[in-house]
C-alpha cells in the first residue's frame, strides 16, 4: 500500500505558482469573506492566508457579525466586483442559518467566482466551457495527476453528489479520460459498484462510511471527507473511509489529514492565477 500525500504534492504546485506569477506586474489578490466566528472556518482561512502568503498572493479579510444581513454581505461583493485590483472573491461556508448562500455567491461575478459555485460557473462546467472548477474537485484531480495516476479508460466510482465536491469531480475526472459512475450514500448495494472501481473517490461526508466490504484490491481510493470527532476528550479528524481497515486491502489511499486537504487550498490559488490570467488578456 501506498500513501498518497497531498502535503508533497502541493508543495510542487506552490512552487509552480511562485514560479508562474513572477511575470504578472502585479501579485493577483483575493477577497475572503467570513461571517461569524466558527472555530473549523478561522482555521480554514488561516490555512488560506497562510499559503497565500508562501507563494506571494495577496489577501484581504472581510469579517462580518453574525447578525449581518443579506444585502449587506451583497453590497460589499458589489463593490468588489468593481475593484479592478481584485481577482478573486470568495465566501467561507457554512452560513449562519438566516443567509442562504446561493443566493449571496451569485452575486460574486463569475470572472472572480475562484470557488466555482456560482450558478453560471456550474452551468459552464457541465457543458466543457471555461469555468472555474471547486477548489476540491480540481484538487482530486491534481492530486492523482500528480501521484502518477493515470486516469485514462479507468473506471471510476465516485461516492457523493454535492455541488461542492461530488459532481463538479465527477465532471473534471471524466473529463481527464475516466469512465464514471457516480452513487451516494444511499445506492442500493453500494459495494457491489465501489469493487467495481479502479479509482475510488468518497465524499459523503460520513466518517469512516468506506470500509474494508467496499473495496478491493489494486484500487485507488481518495477520501475527500473531514469530520471532527471526538474520543476520551480527545479531536481528531477523519475521514469517510476507515483508513486503518482499507489501506490494508488496496494499493494507493489518501490520508486524512494530509490527502486532499491541502490540494484543496493550492487548487484555489490556481483558479486564482487563471483569474488574474484572464482578466489580463482582455
Amino acid at each position: 500500500m501506498k500513501i498518497i500525500d497531498g502535503k508533497k504534492v502541493s508543495l510542487l504546485k506552490e512552487a509552480e505558482l511562485i514560479k508562474r506569477i513572477k511575470d504578472f506586474p502585479r501579485s493577483p489578490e483575493l477577497a475572503i469573506l467570513m461571517v461569524g466566528e466558527r472555530a473549523d472556518s478561522n482555521t480554514y482561512v488561516k490555512q488560506k492566508i497562510k499559503a497565500a502568503e508562501r507563494i506571494g498572493i495577496k489577501t484581504r479579510l472581510f469579517t462580518f457579525p453574525t447578525s449581518v444581513t443579506k444585502e449587506e454581505v451583497i453590497q460589499e461583493i458589489e463593490k468588489l466586483n468593481r475593484n479592478k485590483n481584485i481577482d478573486g472573491i470568495i465566501l467561507q461556508l457554512p452560513l449562519p442559518a438566516q443567509l442562504t448562500a446561493r443566493t449571496i455567491i451569485d452575486h460574486i461575478h463569475p470572472s472572480k467566482d475562484v470557488d466555482g459555485l456560482t450558478t453560471l460557473n456550474q452551468g459552464k462546467l457541465l457543458t466543457g466551457d471555461v469555468a472555474f472548477a471547486p477548489a476540491t474537485a480540481r484538487g482530486v484531480v491534481s492530486l492523482l495527476k500528480g501521484s502518477n495516476v493515470s486516469l485514462v479508460g479507468k473506471r471510476v466510482v465516485v461516492v457523493g453528489r454535492s455541488l461542492l465536491v461530488g459532481r463538479p469531480a465527477a465532471l473534471l475526472l471524466e473529463k481527464e479520460g475516466g469512465t464514471i459512475i457516480q452513487c451516494h450514500s444511499k445506492t442500493r448495494k453500494l459495494a457491489e459498484l465501489t469493487k467495481l472501481a479502479d479509482i475510488l473517490v468518497v465524499a459523503v461526508g460520513k466518517p469512516k462510511f468506506i470500509t474494508e466490504k467496499y473495496v478491493k484490491r489494486e484500487q485507488v481510493v481518495v477520501d475527500v471527507g473531514i469530520t471532527v470527532v471526538e474520543k476520551k476528550g480527545i479531536k481528531r479528524l477523519v475521514g469517510d473511509v476507515d483508513f486503518e481497515k482499507v489501506s490494508k486491502m488496496v494499493k494507493m489511499i489518501s490520508p486524512v489529514p494530509g490527502g486532499v486537504g491541502p490540494m484543496t487550498v493550492v487548487s484555489l490559488f490556481e483558479n486564482l492565477c487563471d483569474a488574474y490570467e484572464r482578466k489580463e488578456i482582455k
